[in-house]
């Protein structure tokens, strides 16, 4: 079977890897952290981290990186 003809589901990953455990991660939880709190435009942030603006807005939406944000308040 090709690559192409395999179904989404067909593709063997890890299915609890979250996080900074994750291959494609870009950022770790202390960055996350620093990220919750930054103040300053979202814009200016995620340029600063290498990331997107809506990911910026996840994390400080405590919606991206639950597991970290979750416990954090302002």
């Amino acid at each position: 079977m090709k690559l192409h003809q395999l179904e989404y589901k067909d593709i063997a990953r890890p299915s609890n890897v979250r996080g900074e455990k994750s291959p494609s991660a870009k950022l770790t939880e202390k960055k996350v952290k620093e990220i919750f709190f930054a103040e300053g435009p979202r814009k200016v942030i995620a340029e600063r981290y290498g990331i997107s603006v809506s990911t910026v807005t996840s994390i400080k939406r405590k919606v991206a990186w639950k597991h970290v944000t979750g416990k954090l308040s302002w």
